[in-house]
């Protein structure tokens, strides 16, 4: 968000036109919380945190660039350089271990929703809370 607020590329260590799934933060938040209070029956298996329906890194970045009003500019290290960088740049190495998730790109939070619930925040509601909470940062001063 920082980058495209100012009009720069935004950085991607991912494919931008594959689909994928995406969490918002405030969902996971909530999604512990769920399970957290739950019966002891629910913990042991993994829950998936329901998303927003899926779209791909482009697109997403795109509605995020017409809400700061600025062109969109993107950069991305394409999957297959992941191991070669990685001897160089640590992150990127670590990368490379999760390229499977851009390969099986949908999450299944079915399971999720039957036990909890499934009204995931919209990438429409969550690109403008983060927008405005980027804006409002910007804009405080320290004293």
């Amino acid at each position: 968000m920082r980058a495209i607020s100012a009009g720069k590329p935004a950085s991607f260590v991912a494919p931008l036109d594959v689909p994928h799934d995406f969490a918002y933060v405030p969902d996971i938040h909530r999604a512990v919380m769920s399970i957290l209070d739950a019966p002891d029956d629910s913990f042991g298996p993994a829950w998936h945190v329901p998303c927003a329906p899926t779209e791909t890194v482009r697109a997403i970045t795109m509605r995020a660039a017409r809400a700061f009003g600025k062109p969109l500019k993107t950069t991305f290290v394409p999957l297959w350089s992941l191991p070669l960088l990685g001897v160089f740049v640590p992150f990127l190495l670590e990368m490379a271990e999760m390229r499977f998730q851009w390969d099986r790109p949908r999450v299944d939070a079915s399971r999720f929703a039957n036990r909890f619930w499934w009204d995931a925040t919209s990438f429409d509601d969550g690109i403008r809370a983060t927008v405005e909470a980027h804006l409002e940062s910007a804009t405080m001063t320290v004293d």
